[in-house]
């Protein structure tokens, strides 16, 4: 069985689904879980470049010409780990060279009440 997800609960599904058939096995692409989470729950997970993401970001709006990155997210996105993480290596990867970094944290998945973060 494969699963392109972006959602949070695969590892849980997956547990559950290897409770009925032991004898399937589970490829994962693109997962949002944290990597401890998800390997122990799969079989096989792709995307293990995920942690260079943020920096990959960085490096190529500074190529295209970049002056400011607008950060968007909310608290649900920023407990994942690697979006986290990618946050964390696109505010470094602006400390050294792209003059402003703009964090826009908002309280859900729409804008309501945006809070300005430098």
């Amino acid at each position: 069985m494969t699963a392109e997800t972006k959602a949070a609960e695969t590892a849980a599904a997956i547990a559950k689904a290897k409770e009925i058939r032991p004898d399937v096995l589970y490829i994962v692409g693109g997962p949002n879980e944290n990597p401890d989470v998800i390997n122990a729950a799969a079989d096989l997970v792709i995307d293990g470049d995920a942690y260079i993401s943020g920096k990959q970001m960085a490096e190529r709006a500074k190529e295209m010409g970049t002056e400011t990155i607008v950060y968007y997210s909310f608290p649900r996105h920023q407990g994942y780990q690697k979006v986290a993480y990618a946050k964390t290596q696109i505010q470094e990867m602006a400390a050294e060279g792209i003059p402003l970094f703009r964090s826009l944290d908002v309280y859900g998945p729409a804008l309501c009440r945006p809070v300005f973060s430098p």
